[in-house]
């Protein structure tokens, strides 16, 4: 929709993206700290796998302090480090750890939205994971890295209905799945009454 970013076909306003858009790492309390059950004065502890494998794992907590770096479940993340270098996460508020980096647009600017696109775009994931795989498994990216990567500033008023669209598109998609499962029981339970001599009313 909005064209290669370096052609630049379209002639929108470009920008170094560290300028319009800031980078926060995250913190690690002492692991001994941690507890599995929420309590007063107490933040949930995100880790990667606690938005790759949602449910698979215990929440876990940490006391809230101004040394931890928190988000909202509308931030934008980024996998730093290893096999996660470049994965997207979003959809959960807490504290995050620093194998996680926080995007903070300049809203003036950048939708998070249309931000968030831009990061699973390969002009930026081959970059980092390029990086990433230059240097140690745990050395991953850091925010000056960011410095060299451009993004395209198309009016904010565009970039909100492309938003818009990608919000709908999103809905439909998880409607069509549930129509998918809801098609799948239909189909499977047909199959067992008729097998079991049952009669299915609709």
């Amino acid at each position: 929709m909005f064209g290669d970013i370096e052609k630049n076909p379209k002639g929108w306003e470009k920008a170094v993206l560290t300028d319009v858009c800031d980078f926060q790492g995250g913190s690690q309390p002492p692991k001994k700290d941690w507890i599995q059950e929420p309590a007063e004065g107490y933040i949930r502890m995100l880790q990667i796998r606690d938005f790759t494998q949602e449910g698979k794992f215990k929440a876990e907590y940490v006391r809230f302090s101004s040394s931890i770096k928190t988000c909202t479940k509308d931030d934008v993340l980024i996998g730093r480090y290893g096999a996660s270098v470049g994965k997207i996460l979003t959809g959960h508020a807490g504290a995050y750890n620093v194998a996680i980096m926080k995007s903070i647009p300049d809203n003036r600017v950048l939708n998070s939205i249309y931000l968030q696109k831009y990061f699973l775009l390969p002009y930026f994931q081959d970059y980092i994971i390029a990086i990433a795989s230059g240097r140690g498994a745990q050395a991953g990216f850091n925010k000056e890295d960011l410095s060299n990567r451009k993004i395209l500033l198309p009016p904010l008023s565009l970039q909100e209905q492309f938003a818009d669209f990608v919000r709908q598109s999103d809905k439909s998609k998880f409607a069509a799945r549930i129509c998918s499962n809801q098609n799948c029981y239909f189909k499977t339970s047909m199959k067992k009454r008729i097998k079991t001599g049952g009669y299915l009313y609709v």
